[in-house]
């Protein structure tokens, strides 16, 4: 992979040149990216296409398997709207399960972005971990974390990421279900700036009826699925996940575990709880870049 830019220090506005989303993807996030996790990507032209719905829709929901990168392309939806912003304010917030989880990810983000916004011109104004801001002449950028176990706080966004909405450990009850859809609904559309602002959803659904069936259903978003096997009974992504390879994660954490993460089935409410620990040691032992993909 090559990368547009060489020059070093502050480039001008006028020496960064436009980017699709999908050639960004290619030719800066993801050498970013594995600049800090290390080893090897695998090609997967399954994100070019999910870069074309985004860039084409402003609401869309990738509901899709563990280890398909899902995550990674929202973030580097956030770093593609930080490269390509101008003037003014831009604010996102990236909307998570739990504020923790949210805050996790949004400092993964700030980690990929440790040379980037720089080369961009960008001044990193962070004062924590988990709140990115950045300013330059005549601009900022905001992206802050935010979850499920917050109450409201009227954040207007420009961009809201919605990744890892739903928490089996939290949803004992279709009570529980309805709490979390309630307080996720005022969040979606009230919090969105203008009528340009978007929403990028990531999921891999695992309780019936939850958050993420609410999303496939809400005919404003465009919903594109992709279980790890086809319904040809092909791999969806055989350079990374082979047959072979599924086989195996199927025999270490269970039929009802792969059913739900890699075939996208969700189970019922008794059945729905994943250890993460069983989880992440399967996917880790295939070198997937994150584990909460």
């Amino acid at each position: 992979m090559t990368r547009r830019l060489e020059s070093t220090g502050s480039p001008s506005e006028s020496a960064l040149t436009p980017l699709s989303l999908a050639a960004f993807l290619s030719e800066e996030f993801l050498p970013a990216v594995l600049a800090v996790e290390g080893g090897e990507l695998a090609p997967a032209p399954h994100l070019n296409g999910w870069a074309g719905l985004i860039e084409r829709h402003r609401f869309v929901a990738l509901v899709s398997f563990r280890g398909s990168l899902k995550s990674t392309l929202c973030k580097s939806v956030i770093a593609h709207a930080l490269r390509s912003h101008m003037r003014g304010a831009f604010d996102c917030v990236y909307f998570s399960a739990t504020w923790g989880l949210a805050a996790w990810h949004t400092r993964r983000l700030k980690d990929y972005l440790a040379d980037l916004a720089e080369r961009w011109g960008w001044s990193d104004r962070t004062t924590g971990e988990s709140v990115l801001r950045y300013e330059k002449p005549g601009a900022s950028f905001v992206c802050e974390p935010a979850g499920l176990d917050q109450g409201a706080r009227g954040k207007r966004a420009d961009l809201l990421i919605l990744d890892d909405v739903s928490d089996p450990k939290k949803m004992a009850s279709m009570a529980d279900i309805d709490r979390a859809l309630a307080s996720l609904q005022r969040r979606l559309i009230p919090t969105l700036k203008s009528k340009t602002s978007r929403i990028v959803v990531a999921a891999t659904p695992i309780i019936e009826n939850d958050i993420v069936g609410w999303i496939e259903k809400n005919p404003e978003f465009v919903t594109v699925r992709l279980p790890a096997i086809l319904v040809n009974g092909e791999a969806a992504w055989p350079e990374k996940f082979p047959l072979a390879e599924l086989e195996r994660i199927k025999r270490l954490i269970g039929s009802k575990a792969f059913q739900a993460e890699f075939l996208l089935q969700a189970g019922g409410l008794l059945d729905s709880f994943i250890p993460y620990d069983v989880l992440s040691r399967a996917i880790a032992q295939i070198q997937v870049q994150e584990v909460r993909l």
